[in-house]
């Protein structure tokens, strides 16, 4: 069962509607309508209100109560409760999202390496070359490159990916 699946049924179960439950995570009903549609997912912060609200844990929202019940008897490693904890994390993003496994595999940090380098050299050329306004510039560049090229990287996967969607 998907995320969504799970949110819904968890919704249903307490009798809630969407509207009930956005406004409880003050987000809007049709934030709610594409989790449970897994057209969207909720952040991290949404995720640990969303297991306050139906009083189950992150790793059952993420996982599945079968899943998390199947361990629940079992005298575990350390080793092993550090590899699933990983496993559920893996599928949260730089800024809480909820992604999939296959977003992960895109190669996004590595882009993120070449723009920070990217960034860098810019910055230092500036600050070396003492040209004015062009050198302001280049520092300028260098810090958006820096902070904003995870984003934009992200942006575009995530635009791609809506595209393959509707195709």
């Amino acid at each position: 069962m998907k995320l969504g699946e799970r949110l819904k049924t968890l919704r249903e179960s307490q009798a809630l509607s969407r509207e009930d439950v956005a406004q409880s995570l003050n987000v809007s009903r049709q934030a709610i309508y594409k989790w449970e549609t897994d057209k969207g997912y909720p952040d991290l912060i949404n995720l640990m209100a969303l297991s306050e609200l139906f009083q189950v844990t992150v790793d059952e929202l993420l996982k599945g109560k079968q899943e998390v019940a199947a361990h629940e008897g079992e005298q575990e490693d350390w080793e092993d409760e550090e590899e699933e904890e990983d496993a559920a994390l893996a599928e949260v993003g730089d800024h809480g999202e909820v992604v999939r496994e296959g977003d992960i595999k895109e190669g996004i940090g590595v882009d993120v390496d070449v723009g920070f380098a990217i960034g860098l050299i810019m910055m230092v050329i500036g600050a070396i070359l003492d040209l004015g306004q062009v050198s302001i510039l280049l520092m300028v560049l260098g810090v958006m490159s820096i902070v904003f090229l995870d984003d934009c990287i992200e942006s575009v996967f995530t635009w791609n990916r809506q595209r393959k969607e509707r195709w």
